[in-house]
């Protein structure tokens, strides 16, 4: 194990000392990149059209590559270079470029725009990356045009504050929302497809204000109502993004702490409102969790209290009907009776034969009631004084051998009762299951047919194209 850690610190240090090396040679060669001769509007246009945009989509790595790269020239202070207006130009209007990509295409210029969001709102959640990674640096110097006395005008270098910075984070992500809102509402196809795409893809860093959020949760919503019955693929899509923009909710913020006009009121760093949010909602979580446990607690404390009550209240049913056997026993002198003899049914009629054996029924079970009552009689005796019979003590009355069986049959009857609700309930779980399997499914089903309709109309379109060339 240690000859393992000594080969990988190696092999850092190694690593360490090349990239060293190369971002030597980067800052040596660097000066070249943009000449002077150029004004930084056409540095930054011919960059974009030359380098950036035809590498971006063409795989993802080379879109994360293309992020990385206008990060490592802002890093390397490269002359005549601006970060703030590369990034502004990606950023302003980017309906265009969607609605001439294709489906892999926009999923992979959505990544490219993905990697330039992320480091941006790295530098938007706190002030202290921006003054080390920004303040300084050439690629965020603005030019602030001033007349002086003669009324001449002037110019002076100016570097782009925190605040300022933040102003332009949010117009940025209003520029977004407008032309993916473009291209969602404009009933085309292509665009809609590309826009969802793209937004997919960007979900982690865009929107980040609930008001843009809003607006793009509406017409993802108005796009899935109008395409149900007949774009399926682009239904699909949308029911994708709206579910994962729903949960994307709880790390939206307001405007006015995403940045603020009022100099006076600064809006607190997304790092601490991240920090606040999540302090919130553990303390949510802890809560729910308590009232939980307290719901339960006072369910089982109630059942326990109904359970005692029942108990309660059939022993002391049973009490007042033997005080009352007792009673009637005391008044009435013992009496068997005589069995009535049996009359002659021959000459009866059908109702009157029906009526005589239930008469004869319920002096049968008056007959049992009082022996029953005897037999209490004489246990009661017994277990008051056991001394008077011998091995009294061992026998066991029959009242309660009854008892015990009673509650036997109680307990076997409220087991099988939980073993069926817990089947049925396991049944309900598979039903569920399936369910789900079978949405994934049919979700999987529709998108694999939309991506084969996708390659057939780019393979007709193609073919289309090389026929044209070729007459």
């Amino acid at each position: 194990m240690s000859t393992l850690i000594d080969k990988l610190n190696a092999e850092k240090q190694k690593q360490d000392e090349h990239q060293q090396m190369i971002f030597g040679r980067l800052q040596r060669q660097c000066e070249n990149w943009f000449p002077a001769r150029n004004t930084k509007n056409d540095a930054i246009t011919t960059f974009l059209r030359i380098c950036l945009f035809p590498r971006c989509i063409f795989s993802a790595l080379d879109a994360q590559y293309c992020a990385r790269m206008v990060q490592l020239i802002h890093e390397l202070r490269v002359p005549n270079f601006s970060t703030l207006l590369c990034y502004d130009r990606v950023f302003t209007d980017i309906s265009y470029i969607a609605a001439s990509l294709t489906e892999n295409e926009a999923s992979r210029f959505g990544r490219f725009l993905c990697g330039m969001l992320s480091t941006i709102m790295r530098w938007h959640s706190d002030p202290e990356y921006y003054e080390k990674e920004c303040g300084d640096f050439p690629g965020f110097i603005t030019v602030v045009r001033t007349h002086n006395k003669a009324n001449e005008p002037s110019s002076r270098a100016n570097q782009l504050d925190y605040e300022n910075f933040r102003h332009v984070c949010h117009k940025w992500q209003y520029k977004l929302t407008k032309a993916l809102v473009l291209c969602l509402e404009s009933g085309e196809y292509v665009q809609i497809r590309n826009a969802l795409m793209i937004l997919t893809k960007i979900l982690p860093y865009f929107p980040m204000v609930t008001t843009l959020g809003a607006a793009l949760e509406k017409r993802v919503e108005k796009v899935r109502n109008e395409e149900k019955d007949k774009r399926q693929d682009l239904y699909a899509l949308a029911m994708g993004y709206a579910g994962q923009l729903k949960s994307r909710k709880s790390a939206m913020v307001a405007e006015n702490e995403f940045h603020t006009k009022d100099k006076t009121q600064k809006a607190p760093a997304m790092k601490d409102i991240q920090e606040r949010k999540r302090r919130e909602a553990a303390k949510k979580l802890l809560e729910s969790k308590t009232l939980s446990m307290d719901v339960e607690d006072a369910a089982k404390s109630s059942s326990k209290s109904k359970e005692d009550s029942r108990s309660r209240s059939k022993t002391s049913e049973r009490s007042r009907a033997r005080e009352k056997s007792e009673k009637k026993t005391e008044k009435e002198p013992e009496k068997e009776k005589a069995p009535e003899p049996p009359k002659d049914t021959s000459k009866m009629t059908m109702q009157e034969r029906m009526a005589e054996k239930r008469r004869q029924r319920e002096l049968g079970m008056k007959k049992e009631t009082e022996e029953a009552s005897k037999d209490d009689e004489s246990e009661k005796r017994k277990r008051a004084n056991p001394s008077s019979e011998p091995g009294s003590q061992e026998k066991l009355p029959k009242r309660a051998k009854k008892e015990d069986k009673d509650k036997e049959d109680i307990k076997k009857k409220d087991d099988k009762k939980a073993q069926l609700s817990e089947a049925l309930e396991k049944e309900k779980k598979e039903k569920e299951a399936r369910a789900k399997e079978k949405s994934k499914r049919d979700e999987d089903r529709s998108k694999s047919k939309s991506k084969s309709r996708a390659r057939s109309r780019d393979r007709s379109e193609s073919t289309t194209r090389r026929e044209k060339s070729r007459r």
